[in-house]
């Protein structure tokens, strides 16, 4: 935590503005010295406010704490009282629809009750056609965001969550005993010895049918997250050979969560950061001495300097730049799209469910002749699953740098992309057009030839307009 912003938070707590059960945006020097009244037309409507939901947020983080008794009440009272005014506020309606029945909750039963049956109407709403409530949405300001986290509040008083329907995951209580060998070397990430297990499990014959798919997603799960750490080892490794050591040492508390703590890569680049050259480089030290000078936002905004650049400069020099297909940044060819165009024609079958895609159904060599034959964008029935084929030619892989995907996908969760047959991306709950590179491990599967391209993916949106492409970056000159 920036170290001015929390002394500036604490003064918020010292002058006691939330236990009076009114909270700022900014930081300001208005002073509350007592709870607002309540207007008792606005409390019977329902219509109090709950500043977006802070008051909320307020009362639940209070209760965590000794001797803040009145600021659990005066915020949770306004929660109580505001079930009519969850409609609105900064960012959409997410914070105040997730934070203010959090709020009412810790103002009694009975007060939390009043609260959902003058809700309850406003909540029905948000269900589909099979009763379920979807935690996909937007922050657009047209309230399909409401959705998010909407059920966590039926379940408040119980103070446990219990989800069913959910495949079956091998890193639930009581897995199978075959896997507990695997699953205490994921436990100590060690992630080779975990997908060395599972291949075993998987190849002694002594896995129940009923229990395949939630072994193959387990080795899909550790499969990813080695690429994953290898790609994040690899991107921290060239930030330090810039220089840009500011940017590493963010990526630095991420991998040690993930990395095995010997592993030798992450030791290294450890190392450098902890270096006496390596804080110089990142300005650090010239940093914590601004902070605890308590610096005005005007010497803030020299901090972080390192090579003559901000951060800001550098993180916009770093990043993909892509516009209209085409890559911004200087020297740099256009992005050539596979197949060659949104129109060409892929293959397409629906299901009810994941667990109903045939086996195998994304291998370069499955027979999909008798699938539909569909053009993008496209669309099936909603809340069904989607399987999606297509090949396309390369003439020469070598030429490429990166991979990445342009997608519509509103509302889309659970999607797969394989390449020639192999997993290279598992992305969740997408809500609008999508830009995202692929692990450098993609480009290893890219061969000159014919090449095979496979998506399976959910949707919740009745008219759903689903398009997808894959695009090579074509290597500097």
């Amino acid at each position: 935590v920036d170290e001015l912003v929390l002394s500036r938070a604490l003064k918020h707590l010292y002058h006691k503005r939330a236990e009076n059960g009114f909270i700022l945006y900014a930081y300001t020097h208005l002073r509350i010295d007592k709870p607002q009244p309540i207007d008792p037309a606005q409390a019977a409507a329902g219509k109090v406010n709950t500043m977006n939901g802070k008051d909320g947020t307020a009362a639940a983080l209070f209760s965590l704490l000794d001797g803040y008794p009145s600021a659990v009440e005066n915020c949770s009272r306004r929660c109580a009282l505001a079930f009519n005014a969850t409609r609105s506020g900064h960012g959409g309606m997410w914070f105040n629809n997730y934070w203010t029945p959090i709020g009412a909750f810790y103002a009694g039963e009975a007060a939390y009750q009043h609260f959902m049956k003058g809700q309850q109407w406003w909540r029905e709403l948000y269900r589909d056609h099979s009763g379920a409530v979807w935690q996909t949405g937007n922050s657009n300001g047209k309230g399909d965001e409401m959705a998010v986290g909407h059920v966590i509040h039926y379940v408040a008083p119980q103070k446990r969550l219990r989800i069913f329907g959910a495949p079956r995951s091998a890193f639930a209580p009581n897995p199978p005993a075959y896997l507990k060998e695997a699953l205490a070397a994921h436990h100590n990430r060690d992630y080779a010895l975990a997908e060395t297990l599972i291949q075993k499990v998987l190849t002694g014959r002594g896995v129940p049918d009923k229990d395949l798919p939630m072994v193959r997603h387990f080795l899909d799960s550790v499969q990813m997250v080695r690429k994953s750490i290898d790609y994040d080892l690899t991107y921290t490794e060239n930030l330090l050979q810039k220089g840009a050591n500011d940017l590493a040492s963010l990526e630095l508390p991420q991998l040690k969560m993930v990395v095995a703590p010997g592993n030798a890569r992450l030791k290294a680049i450890a190392a450098t950061l902890e270096s006496k050259d390596g804080k110089a480089v990142s300005g650090k030290g010239q940093r914590g001495k601004n902070r605890n000078k308590n610096e005005s936002r005007s010497e803030s905004k020299q901090v972080g300097k390192y090579n003559g650049k901000t951060w800001a400069q550098e993180l916009a020099s770093l990043v993909t730049l892509v516009k209209d297909g085409k890559d911004t940044r200087e020297g740099t060819a256009k992005v050539p799209t596979f197949p060659a165009n949104e129109w060409n024609k892929w293959r397409l079958m629906a299901v009810e469910t994941l667990s109903d895609a045939p086996a195998g159904w994304q291998k370069p060599d499955y027979d999909d002749s008798g699938w539909d034959e569909v053009a993008l964008p496209t669309a099936w029935p909603m809340g069904h699953v989607g399987m999606l084929r297509t090949t396309f030619e390369v003439k020469n892989a070598n030429a490429y740098k990166e991979l990445q995907v342009r997608a519509n996908v509103y509302k889309q969760r659970n999607m797969k992309i394989y390449l020639n047959g192999q997993l290279v991306a598992i992305v969740n709950n997408m809500r609008n057009t999508a830009l995202f590179p692929l692990p450098p491990s993609a480009m290893e599967l890219l061969h000159n030839g014919k090449n095979s391209l496979a998506v399976i993916t959910e949707h919740g949106q009745r008219m759903v307009d689903f398009g997808f492409r894959l695009e090579g970056r074509i290597k500097d000159k």
